[in-house]
């Protein structure tokens, strides 16, 4: 569709609906809702004149009124943007189009949430250590930036697939979490605590002080993925959000060996990632991707100098060198899961009847073949 398209409907008359078929912006044309999310929702489009294929976050209609929300909305995208990684989800533009609707463009991406990648909630060890070594790859970069990301949960991490049939974690929504704090304050539209973070990964000091939180908070974010990735469980317990914010504050993460003996090596690990003192805890990215190295025995990433942890307020951070480059090998292909069209299961592939045993249908055909043989030969050897 042609930017100059007279058969795209006028957007004032979609604002409220789905923006399927218009032009936004003046030339991305809207294909249609991809995801819903509490700030906003995720349309597929088509930028245009190029007709490269993008997704565009977009402010929901009720937070467009408030002046303040939108502009911080602007400004996390352009934050955003200035993210140049492989593990991060790459923000291409940032801007305001028609009717007051603020927007980002970003990379269009494949594959699951980390949520779906497997049917019972556990993640196989093989595959938990590259995910959370991108996931730490790309926190690191971030952070280096002076960018801290504050709602690191399943659904903001990305399992796309590669062209190689690979998989990429990418991280999503950086700075939204700024943007939902804000909006909470300023329009009071949504229950309370649920633009503070999500509780279950949630740090003590971001639920008793959650304007004073910096880098360290989503080392903690990251510990709680990788122990909930391998156990299939939260590491802190509780019936409910207060019982489990209770339990961050006041209550030792429940022993990793006492959920899967198997992991007992991680314990001290865990113990450490989810320090209620973040001093005790690891400062940087790139020595909490070290130290779960050394324990996997795997080879450790290679780090520079690092970057220590940001201000209180998650601004700039003390750096002596490049970000740690923390990309560990790429992962073997997503395993088959309910809604998905993988066509491995446990990072191996499909079984092929050219290998393993020989199905007994091809056992049954041989069979007759060889008997029809003797046959005929016995009835030669019988005329002669």
């Amino acid at each position: 569709m042609n930017a100059q398209s007279p058969t795209a409907p006028p957007l004032a008359r979609v604002v409220a609906d789905d923006l399927g078929g218009t032009l936004l912006a003046g030339r991305f044309h809207v294909s249609g809702p991809r995801d819903e999310g509490a700030m906003g929702r995720v349309l597929t489009a088509e930028g245009l004149p190029q007709r490269t294929r993008v997704a565009l976050k977009i402010l929901r209609h009720e937070y467009s009124d408030l002046p303040d929300v939108v502009s911080r909305f602007v400004d996390e995208g352009r934050a955003a943007a200035r993210l140049q990684h492989p593990n991060i989800v790459r923000v291409f533009e940032h801007g305001m189009a028609e009717h007051g609707i603020a927007y980002l463009s970003m990379e269009l991406l494949e594959g699951v949430p980390l949520h779906m990648y497997t049917r019972d909630g556990v993640v196989p060890l093989a595959h938990a250590l590259p995910i959370i070594q991108q996931i730490l790859a790309g926190l690191g970069h971030a952070h280096a930036k002076g960018v801290v990301h504050r709602d690191l949960k399943p659904a903001n991490i990305f399992l796309a697939r590669a062209p190689n049939g690979t998989t990429e974690v990418k991280i999503l929504d950086f700075g939204i979490a700024k943007v939902m704090d804000l909006a909470s304050g300023i329009g009071g539209k949504t229950r309370a605590g649920a633009f503070l973070g999500t509780p279950s990964y949630m740090s003590p000091e971001q639920i008793t002080r959650p304007r004073d939180v910096d880098a360290r908070t989503d080392l903690w974010a990251a510990g709680v993925l990788f122990y909930r990735m391998v156990t299939g469980h939260p590491p802190f317990a509780g019936d409910s959000e207060l019982d489990r914010l209770n339990a961050i504050l006041e209550s030792p993460p429940i022993p990793i060996d006492q959920a899967v003996p198997e992991l007992a090596p991680f314990s001290g690990f865990i113990a450490r990632a989810l320090h209620k003192d973040r001093e005790q805890r690891f400062q940087t990215a790139a020595e909490m991707a070290s130290a779960i190295a050394e324990i996997a025995g795997v080879p450790a990433p290679r780090r520079a100098s690092g970057a220590g942890p940001a201000d209180a307020g998650g601004g700039s951070i003390l750096t002596t060198g490049q970000p740690a480059n923390t990309t560990p090998a790429p992962m073997q292909p997503l395993p088959a899961t309910s809604g998905q069209d993988a066509t491995v299961q446990g990072g191996q592939p499909a079984p092929s009847i050219l290998s393993g045993p020989v199905p007994l249908w091809l056992t049954l055909l041989i069979g007759l073949g060889m008997l029809a043989v003797g046959l005929a030969v016995g009835y030669e050897f019988a005329r002669l």
